[in-house]
């Protein structure tokens, strides 16, 4: 069941509150040269990510955007860090030739079935 919008909407004005705060800009405008700053993954998150560029042949504009995403995922769940979670619900979101990536994402050796939540549409 998804939340209500009175339910998400302050939390969504806590996230860009957060990104205005941080980095003077939303995480949609957040310049390239900023990313490594202020949506730097982890080396298990980066190995996912450098998973997926290669599995599907990503631009290095597109992991940037799917960073962006990842890190508006983390600011809407108070996350400090982007975790392993957040690029895989960013590549979820992501399309490809009008398929999903979800179908891929589970197969991924760094993302381990613990670590899906449910309703992610993983299995």
């Amino acid at each position: 069941m998804a939340d209500s919008s009175a339910l998400v909407r302050p939390r969504v004005s806590r996230a860009r509150t957060l990104q205005l705060d941080r980095q003077g800009v939303l995480n949609s405008a957040l310049p390239v040269s900023d990313l490594d700053r202020h949506a730097s993954p982890d080396r298990e998150t980066r190995d996912l990510l450098q998973f997926a560029a290669e599995h599907f042949n990503l631009s290095a504009r597109a992991c940037g955007r799917i960073l962006r995403v990842a890190r508006t995922i983390a600011d809407l769940g108070s996350a400090d860090a982007i975790t392993v979670h957040h690029v895989s619900e960013a590549l979820l979101f992501r399309q490809l030739d009008g398929e999903g990536l979800y179908a891929y994402v589970g197969a991924t050796p760094r993302l381990r079935p613990h670590e899906v939540r449910p309703g992610s549409g993983i299995h």
